[in-house]
């Protein structure tokens, strides 16, 4: 039953979380034309929950662990809240700027703690885990504009972001009503050499199998707190998730832009193809979590960012129509896991302090999610938005470069 009840809080928080923060988007045109923004306002609008999202990853991690899980995911859901209410009274740039940074720091909040609650809780199989987390982040991310722009002629946008705050309210309840323990996650080693790694603990101590993690600061050697903050594969894990979330919110921004701009655009909706990206994106990881484990995190990670970029360069050469379409869809299924599959690699290998790895990895994801982006904007504003497909495929290979750079060695000295 406490099984149940700790993947409820995981599974609706990560909807609750897809949901409210895609709620802007497709709600932006009737938000701008109340509160009289100008376009530049719109963008910095846009941008709060990235600012939010930074604000969470920076402290979310440390109090999670220092605090636990569940005053985290309260505290989290009261930002949600509070972001919604500053929306639904906004009469002004300023209140729905700070709306969307309130709303971007639960969402923070959400993504490290319940990561990390997952690590905890998931046993042995974390990459199947992880992954079938994330795929209802991604039904909320596909939920939350259908429904927007479904109910958009049957109410005002005030009265969605209202109707909205029922879910951070339903998550509220829900952790008043179930303890969630404070553990941490067991080492988990990639899962193709957990074989190997079991023969060599006869012969060494388990503190040179998996970093270390530090519960007594004031006994831990210097050098091993500098190993947990300063570990090659924590950063190069995060290299990967940069680019990945760069990569992620790139394709999903920019395409209606880029789509808008294809004479065959009429052929298909250009402001439902950030929801197609989004179904592949699910469904990819739907398959990601069947295969990760078994392949082993490495060989998974390279593998799906080798054919990440692949699809990219061959919707660079197509640039647009149904083959391209078809090329996005199926390159969102073979982004779907990257991102999963890449935190829990390293968040289960700090059992004690999974929430402040997680932490630590969605701070540095953030600034993918800000700097890519905004990259890819002034690349278009030199060469027009066709230039798109070409950028995405140069993310895409430093994405690619960035695993062969963290696994390619960490396998070899398994061998």
């Amino acid at each position: 039953m406490m099984d149940r009840k700790l993947k409820f809080i995981q599974y609706f928080g990560f909807i609750t979380a897809g949901m409210v923060g895609t709620l802007i988007a497709p709600l932006l045109p009737e938000v701008r034309t109340a509160l009289g923004l100008t376009y530049s306002q719109v963008g910095a609008v846009l941008s709060a929950q990235s600012i939010g999202t930074l604000i969470a990853a920076l402290a979310g991690g440390y109090a999670a662990d220092r605090f636990g899980k569940k005053s985290a995911l309260l505290a989290g859901s009261a930002s949600l809240l509070l972001g919604l209410l500053l929306i639904v009274l906004a009469r002004s740039f300023a209140p729905a700027f700070l709306s969307m940074i309130c709303i971007g720091t639960g969402f923070g909040v959400y993504q490290v703690a319940i990561n990390a609650l997952c690590a905890d809780t998931s046993g042995t199989n974390k990459g199947a885990a992880m992954n079938r987390l994330h795929v209802f982040y991604g039904l909320g991310a596909i939920c939350g504009p259908v429904l927007s722009a479904l109910l958009l002629g049957q109410m005002s946008w005030r009265t969605i972001f209202a109707v909205s705050s029922i879910a951070p309210l339903v998550m509220i309840g829900a952790l008043f009503l179930i303890r969630i323990p404070g553990l941490g996650s067991t080492p988990c080693p990639d899962p193709a050499s957990a074989s190997t790694a079991t023969a060599a603990s006869t012969a060494a101590p388990a503190s040179a199998l998996t970093p270390v993690a530090i519960s007594d600061k004031r006994s831990a050697p210097k050098q091993a707190r500098f190993h947990w903050y300063g570990g090659s594969f924590l950063l190069l894990t995060g290299l990967i998730l940069f680019f990945y979330v760069g990569l992620e919110v790139s394709v999903f921004g920019w395409l209606p832009s880029f789509w808008d701009s294809l004479t065959w655009a009429n052929a298909f909706p250009p402001a439902l193809t950030s929801g197609v990206f989004w179904l592949s994106l699910t469904i990819g990881r739907l398959i990601a979590g069947r295969i990760s484990d078994r392949l082993g995190f490495g060989k998974f990670l390279m593998g799906a960012c080798l054919a990440s970029a692949v699809l990219a360069l061959s919707w660079w050469a197509v640039q647009g129509g149904l083959p391209a379409l078809l090329l996005i869809f199926v390159l969102g299924m073979a982004m779907g896991g990257i991102f999963p599959t890449a935190m829990v690699s390293v968040i289960s290998q700090y059992p004690g302090r999974t929430a402040t790895v997680s932490g630590t990895m969605s701070l540095i994801a953030s600034f993918g999610g800000l700097i890519v982006p905004a990259a890819v904007g002034r690349v278009a504003d030199q060469g027009g938005i066709s230039v798109l497909p070409a950028a995405i495929a140069i993310v895409t290979l430093a994405l690619f470069l960035a695993s062969v750079v963290t696994w390619v060695p960490r396998l070899a000295r398994r061998r």
